[in-house]
């Protein structure tokens, strides 16, 4: 059994119950226990070396804390694409894509609410949290750039050239085209 335990309990026991702990000790000194008096800092003491046991071993333990933690040379770095000529991939039949294919088609930048509106009752229908949330990350990844609208916190979005290459570069038929005659 580990010593840390055995102390961690007796350090318990001794904040707990420190009464106990002065009247089991009286008991084995003193051959009449009952008339022996304890000064008032006796339990306050026994109480402090229970933390201080407690201590010891939290002390003792933090190299066992430690090794449940991978290593640092054992842990992988995150590897980052670095910036090049290829272009981010929008993949098709996402909403990014549909998105993406609105912004292509258009010659002016749209706000949430006119993508929101251009899909209502189409295949492609999308919500306004959606819309919003994944402009919010295409413009995060360079895709789409956006500037503020009439000063209200409201924003327009537009394709980046990193965007219009993406859209470019998939296999399939740019649409939606809601714009189309």
């Amino acid at each position: 059994m580990d010593r840390r335990l055995l102390v961690a309990l007796v350090g318990l026991v001794e904040v707990l119950a420190p009464r106990r702990i002065a009247a089991f000790w009286i008991g084995l000194c003193c051959r009449n226990p009952d008339q022996v008096e304890l000064r008032p800092w006796v339990i306050h003491a026994i109480r402090i070396e229970g933390l201080a046991l407690l201590g010891w071993v939290a002390w003792q333990s933090r190299d066992a804390i430690d090794d449940t933690e991978p290593d640092r040379a054992t842990i992988e770095e995150p590897t980052y694409q670095e910036e090049s000529a290829d272009t981010p991939a929008i993949d098709p039949d996402t909403r990014r894509f549909d998105i993406a294919a609105v912004l292509y088609h258009t010659d002016e930048p749209l706000s949430v609410a006119e993508v929101v509106d251009l899909s209502a009752d189409t295949t492609w229908e999308i919500g306004r949290s959606t819309a919003s949330a994944t402009l919010y990350r295409m413009y995060n990844e360079s895709l789409v750039d956006r500037a503020e609208r009439d000063g209200e916190g409201r924003f327009e979005y537009w394709l980046t050239e990193d965007g219009r290459a993406a859209v470019e570069s998939s296999d399939v038929t740019i649409e939606p085209n809601p714009f189309a005659d």
